[in-house]
């Protein structure tokens, strides 16, 4: 058997386009997930009072309500922030800086996998990806770890 028949490895166009096609894909899915995720009224709060206050202006330290700042780096507010200017105050919104990182994460798994391995290959860690609990449950929650997990 011939080793390069098996490494169809992808490249320059070709490789961007099918990240970007994994990219599209892998945000399908998690909004085809999103319906039923965990958005419980006491998640919802917090967060919304939190984009809130990025809203009216305080973006270095946000606050959950008054007296209580956000724990955590502001920089999924600021993102929640500009989603609910473009895309309203709804659910969809509030977590799209997730959904999108989680996205943009797999696209990148596609295009290292398949630009060193195979396509085969990087099919099949996008589809482990997307499926692990851990990912689809980050992907819908509208917290920082989706966000940290593209920038490992």
């Amino acid at each position: 058997m011939d080793f390069d028949a098996l490494t169809d490895r992808l490249e320059g166009n070709r490789l961007a386009f099918e990240s970007a096609a994994a990219l599209l894909v892998s945000i399908a899915f998690l909004l085809a997930l999103a319906p039923a995720g965990p958005f419980t009224k006491e998640l919802g709060v917090c967060e919304a009072g939190a984009v809130r206050d990025v809203l009216a202006g305080n973006t270095i330290l946000p606050h959950y309500s008054p007296g209580i700042p956000v724990q955590v780096p502001p920089m999924f507010w600021w993102m929640a922030a500009l989603a609910v200017r473009f895309g309203g105050w709804n659910e969809v919104a509030l977590r799209a800086p997730s959904i999108l990182a989680v996205g943009m994460s797999a696209a990148i798994l596609y295009a290292w996998i398949g630009s060193s391995l195979s396509r085969k290959a990087a099919i099949w860690s996008v589809a482990a990806l997307l499926s692990s609990q851990y990912v689809a449950d980050a992907s819908r929650q509208p917290r920082m770890d989706a966000l940290l997990m593209i920038s490992l």
